[in-house]
């Protein structure tokens, strides 16, 4: 009997999984119900496996670094995540288990947010999404820049965010996320 060959690309990996499960004698229902049985979120796993996916294809064939010669501009928080990723923002909010509000606030007013905050995102984004920690450091050094609209005539008015107080206020987080947040920026 032959073993048999091991799939390699990511692609082919994806149709054959999709061929097992069209021919599986459970519908998504009795799945997902499986599941949480076992002691597994499915709409966490389906997040988790979907990030995975991206990040391999997005880095198959760029086994090799960029040239010392040339520097890789920063870009704001939320920017480096979704270019990491190639995840929407709400999929990188919950993979992060903050708003989607917070990350908006975070990357718009990186001088308001504190040095262990900007460690606890750099932790949780290696973790959960698998990404440079000092990348997600070094994109709090750049500059948020909003995309002004050609038709406008009107000044955007400056934001009043001064104080990290300002970012939780605004970020639609549950007392318990806010105070969370609240006690790492050392006010208790």
């Amino acid at each position: 009997m032959q073993e048999p060959k091991p799939i390699t690309d990511p692609s082919d990996l994806l149709h054959h999984i999709r061929r097992l499960s069209c021919e599986a004698d459970w519908d998504g229902d009795e799945l997902d119900e499986a599941l949480r049985e076992g002691g597994v979120d499915p709409h966490h796993l389906v997040n988790r496996v979907m990030a995975d996916i991206q990040r391999h294809l997005q880095n198959e064939g760029l086994d090799r670094p960029p040239p010392a010669d040339r520097a890789v501009p920063t870009r704001p928080f939320l920017i480096a995540l979704r270019d990491s990723t190639r995840l929407p923002s709400s999929t990188i909010a919950e993979a992060l288990e903050v708003p989607v509000p917070f990350l908006s606030m975070v990357t718009r007013h990186p001088n308001a947010v504190p040095t262990r905050w900007r460690q606890e995102l750099a932790r949780r984004a290696e973790q959960r999404l698998e990404i440079d920690p000092e990348t997600v450091l070094q994109s709090f050094s750049s500059p948020f820049q909003f995309d002004r609209a050609a038709w406008r005539e009107t000044p955007y008015t400056a934001d009043t965010v001064q104080h990290y107080q300002d970012i939780l206020e605004r970020s639609d987080m549950t007392p318990e996320m806010r105070q969370f947040w609240q006690n790492l920026a050392g006010d208790a």
